[in-house]
């Protein structure tokens, strides 16, 4: 590896590792916030069944909408900012088309698999059927 290969792996580096710290600055609030079990506090009844079926919504429901719907809007946006500056590189400008199908694919089988689960736990938590499945 020669020097100047040296040096921007290390600025890449370090430009990953900033971003990767404003993301976290940015998300752990609200991660911090998310009240994801929904029994056992002190003061609270014990955990049952149904508890349990919360906490599995409250699980996916954060994966979902507070962890891979912002990752997907900044693919998007990372897709879009590598369409605008390729400058005729049509190799830059077919990342960034499959960058973005690759984010639109993920985020429609996650969205999918949240249908699923909320379908699966809403049966199970209760006698009647789910208001969005009548």
């Amino acid at each position: 590896m020669n020097v100047i290969t040296f040096v921007s792996f290390k600025k890449k580096t370090r430009v990953v590792g900033i971003s990767f710290l404003v993301l976290l600055a940015i998300f752990v609030p609200s991660y911090a916030l998310a009240a994801i079990v929904p029994c056992g506090g002190s003061g609270q009844q014990a955990c049952n069944f149904d508890f349990f079926i919360t906490l599995i919504k409250n699980i996916v429901n954060f994966l979902i909408f507070k962890l891979a719907v912002p990752l997907a809007a900044i693919s998007f946006a990372i897709a879009g900012v590598m369409i605008l500056t390729a400058g005729g590189n049509e190799s830059q400008v077919t990342r960034a088309k499959e960058i973005f199908w690759d984010v639109l694919i993920g985020l429609v089988v996650a969205l999918a698999a949240w249908l699923i689960v909320s379908a699966i736990t809403g049966a199970l938590q209760s006698s009647s059927v789910p208001s969005y499945l009548q």
